[in-house]
């Protein structure tokens, strides 16, 4: 019978990232960031296909708390974006699915409408 064991982790402040970015532990082409601590490699297209439970939940919560006004998951497989606005300590207050024939205006460009079934053509 396997047991489960879980392993130490240690966390990183942002000056400890921050030395090991400019000391070259990592390379240009690492896409990483530092999310509750952890370094975190992000795809190169950042989409939900991948990693939509963690976009969900930890990441949103970490704009969430820091008061980003807007938050968009790209859904590929469902050719839908989540569209996520008023933050509060927990997550969004606002969350909403839009399909490809829906229209988004982001809140920083308003004047901007995007038709999602755009972005997926």
């Amino acid at each position: 019978m396997a047991t489960e064991v879980e392993r130490a982790r240690r966390l990183f402040t942002l000056e400890e990232y921050e030395r090991m970015v400019h000391a070259g532990v990592f390379g240009p082409e690492d896409r990483l960031e530092l999310i509750e601590g952890e370094i975190v490699v992000m795809s190169p297209i950042e989409v939900a296909d991948s990693s939509l439970r963690y976009d969900r939940t930890a990441k949103l919560r970490v704009y969430a708390r820091a008061g980003v006004p807007e938050y968009c998951i790209v859904e590929t497989e469902r050719r839908t974006i989540e569209v996520c606005r008023e933050p509060r300590a927990d997550g969004y207050r606002v969350v909403d699915r839009v399909g490809p024939d829906g229209v988004v205006a982001p809140l920083a460009f308003p004047d901007l409408a995007i038709r999602i079934g755009d972005v997926f053509a």
